[in-house]
């Protein structure tokens, strides 16, 4: 029997598609091995503080980007000079994001390859979902595909199940 993870119904073991509700039962990573894994997810709960409103949300030319996936003690600093993209590389298909997300297991936790970007318009930066698989929250609110986000200093962001926090500096 292989159980539905929309509905939960239980199908015979040769069918492709849910009985009683027509979702696919096959994952696209038995098909392709470097697709992304659409996952259950829900939104971090971040809590604001007292703080927020004197976080930034100017961030000039030349400043630096600072992101640190939760977990892990690197931080990818990047200067953006106008898009930054963030998602997983895939040289059968070209795919280099500038925040390659890879080596953080980008894959097992729901990061699309083409997940997001960060533009900068005019002293400000925005955050937009490229249309992912898992989706992207800002400051634990889901990302509509293709609507800029303001993006301020010390904001959460999180890619599928990859929490990230994102800091300015000069």
């Amino acid at each position: 029997m292989i159980r539905c993870l929309a509905c939960d119904h239980e199908n015979d073991k040769d069918v492709e598609v849910c009985e009683n509700c027509g979702t696919p039962l096959f994952s696209m990573a038995v098909i392709d091995p470097l697709a992304t894994e659409t996952l259950m997810l829900k939104a971090i709960d971040v809590q604001p503080s007292d703080a927020d409103a004197d976080r930034s949300e100017l961030f000039e030319r030349g400043m630096v980007l600072n992101i640190r996936v939760h977990g892990d003690d690197r931080v990818i600093r990047i200067r953006p000079s106008d898009a930054i993209l963030f998602g997983r590389s895939d040289p059968r298909l070209r795919i280099t994001p500038e925040v390659d997300l890879t080596d953080y297991d980008g894959a097992r936790r729901g990061v699309s390859r083409v997940h997001a970007a960060m533009r900068m318009m005019d002293k400000y930066i925005v955050l937009i979902d490229m249309g992912s698989s898992n989706g992207t929250f800002h400051n634990g609110e889901r990302a509509l595909p293709r609507h800029p986000r303001l993006v301020r200093d010390g904001d959460q962001i999180q890619l599928g199940e990859m929490v990230m926090s994102i800091r300015f500096s000069d």
